[in-house]
């Protein structure tokens, strides 16, 4: 082969790898949503790139920037209405009224029940008293909960009244935790969640007759806890009363307010793996009363 003849070739060879190096670059490139949770209440303070440090594969990542959101998230309010949420469903729509009462009106909540289906009842709006006119008709509806409980597939199919999600997006889901009907699995889910960045907050209220189901329900609501943290949000348990009004107060500030914060990783992510993200620039009593929440699970962004 001649020498002109090579370089053709070399170069047309290059042509062809260079979107596949362009689309490692942009897998390794990534935007997730951060909270902080101050152990004491008081503000957190506003972070800069300087105040965090990531390491993945035992690997640092680069913080490039961090930027407080000021766009409102959308949030899908999901009520677990199957038959295991009787006797616990008032005080749980209580608590559905009153986040709809102290998040900013300008807040575009959706609302959605689900059993062994997803019922998608209202699409995100921040016409709140629609929302909060479904919610009482709900109570006023005892025998409306009913049947199993398809909890996977009904938290994946409520991420598709959000249409095109956006980083810091938000479901929030008042369940028991437990999941009986359905072939998806949690470990999907999650994944979709976090590729999608929508962030998944719980108010759980394990019931009484909790004790009594199958092992596989019990299983569930442990990965429900799991989920949530893998996605960045909270949970907070219904019946823990010597701390539930300081539980809700944080989980709302964190479920409205949250940066943005674009990282580069080393190497690409080719399984759903954990990485860190922890504190650091700040003074050491600082970052003892601050909690990280973010996405604990990078997945493939395929």
């Amino acid at each position: 082969m001649s020498f002109s003849r090579t370089i053709i070739v070399m170069f047309l060879g290059c042509l062809c790898v260079l979107p596949v190096f362009a689309q490692q670059d942009a897998c390794q490139q990534r935007t997730i949503p951060v909270s902080v949770e101050t152990k004491d209440g008081t503000p957190a303070p506003e972070l800069s790139s300087a105040d965090l440090e990531g390491t993945y594969q035992h690997k640092a990542v680069h913080i490039k920037l961090v930027a407080f959101e000021p766009t409102l998230p959308r949030i899908i309010l999901l009520l677990d209405t199957s038959g295991s949420m009787q006797g616990t469903q008032n005080d749980a729509l209580d608590i559905a009224e009153e986040l709809l009462s102290k998040i900013p009106p300008a807040t575009e909540v959706g609302l959605a029940f689900f059993a062994k289906d997803l019922q998608p009842v209202a699409l995100p709006t921040s016409d709140h008293q629609k929302v909060m006119i479904q919610l009482e008709g709900l109570r006023k509806s005892p025998i409306s909960y009913k049947g199993g409980t398809a909890l996977w597939a009904s938290i994946l199919d409520s991420l598709k009244m959000l249409g095109s999600p956006r980083v810091g997006d938000a479901i929030y889901l008042i369940s028991d935790g437990g999941n009986n009907s359905g072939k998806l699995t949690e470990d999907q889910v999650a994944a979709t969640l976090i590729r999608s960045g929508v962030r998944l907050f719980g108010l759980t209220s394990p019931s009484t007759p909790r004790v009594q189901v199958l092992l596989m329900e019990a299983d569930s609501w442990v990965y429900m806890q799991q989920m949530i943290e893998n996605t960045g949000g909270t949970n907070v348990f219904l019946y823990n009363r010597l701390t539930i009004k300081h539980d809700l107060d944080e989980q709302r500030r964190q479920l409205i307010g949250f940066s943005q914060v674009d990282i580069d990783l080393a190497e690409n992510v080719d399984k759903p793996r954990e990485w860190k993200l922890a504190m650091s620039g700040l003074l050491k009593s600082q970052r003892d009363n601050l909690v990280l929440k973010y996405p604990h699970v990078l997945v493939p962004c395929h």
